[in-house]
């Protein structure tokens, strides 16, 4: 986040970085225009707090969202996501940083979990708590004591298990955005009919049309009518379907041709959609 703080193309609006060498937590404040404040996908996950009331549309890897976010309310922007930030009147900010593989780490235990907040992503919040947290991270990495390295790090950690309970909390009151944009669908639906064999994860479907995974699945279940793991399943069901009944292949030879290990997995798969084994199958559409 630094990096692109100090050397895109809103450098000349930082008036402060805080950013102690070998640290995972840094802070930047900005005084910026009105106008395009859009950034580039940045490694770390980002919490940026407003310092004066804002005016602003922005879609922050979750949907378009907009209104007039007051001071101390802030946005949360996943790492790895371009944004879409459009801002109406001068405005200043502060922006931390906190590098995601160390944030996956403290909040969930294992480095290489991605980080995923759901509605937070898609809204501007506020809470006295995150607010306080952000204001006390701020003075203290300044400071040149060895003890605030580590209050840095414990009150960031604090920062992201706050975060994730908002989220949690937040979940069942969520307004749903709706679904996946034409050229989304299309991106998406393309790549997973030239992949359909291969193990596909969320957080790979979601990279490419820029969304959170949360997100993600749920305008993808609007837009197509089906989970994305039951959308890749039934591309496998159709092409195993075509191969049994215009083809030689022996089911084993079959399954693997669309993705499964085992016959036994192929034949599970048959009965559970079709009501019948794919030796059956392909007995009776040759009739």
């Amino acid at each position: 986040m630094v990096e692109w703080n100090l050397g895109g193309r809103l450098a000349p609006y930082v008036r402060d970085v805080r950013a102690p060498e070998g640290c995972p937590v840094r802070m930047t404040e900005s005084h910026q225009p009105s106008g395009d404040m859009s950034d580039p996908p940045v490694s770390d996950l980002v919490i940026t707090e407003l310092l004066t009331p804002t005016p602003f549309s922005s879609d922050l890897g979750a949907g378009m969202f907009s209104g007039r976010g007051l001071p101390g309310q802030f946005v949360v922007v996943p790492p790895g996501v371009p944004t879409t930030i459009l801002i109406d009147a001068p405005h200043r900010i502060r922006n931390v940083g906190i590098d995601a593989r160390t944030a996956a780490l403290w909040l969930n235990g294992d480095a290489n979990r991605p980080l995923d907040f759901g509605v937070l992503h898609a809204q501007i919040s506020d809470d006295p708590l995150v607010r306080q947290t952000l204001h006390a991270l701020w003075g203290e990495l300044s400071a040149e004591e060895p003890a605030a390295r580590l209050f840095v790090e414990s009150a960031a950690s604090a920062l992201l298990a706050r975060i994730a309970l908002l989220a949690q909390r937040s979940q069942g009151r969520e307004p749903f955005r709706g679904g996946l944009a034409a050229w989304q669908a299309r991106r998406v639906t393309e790549y997973l009919n030239a992949h359909f064999a291969e193990q596909i994860s969320l957080d790979e479907l979601a990279a490419l049309v820029h969304l959170s995974p949360y997100h993600f699945a749920r305008a993808f279940k609007t837009t197509l009518g089906l989970p994305p793991h039951r959308y890749q399943t039934r591309l496998r069901l159709e092409r195993a379907q075509a191969l049994l009944r215009d083809t030689d292949l022996t089911v084993a030879q079959v399954a693997e041709a669309v993705g499964y290990e085992t016959p036994q997995a192929l034949g599970r798969l048959f009965r559970r959609e079709l009501g019948m084994s794919p030796a059956r199958y392909r007995g009776q559409i040759r009739r």
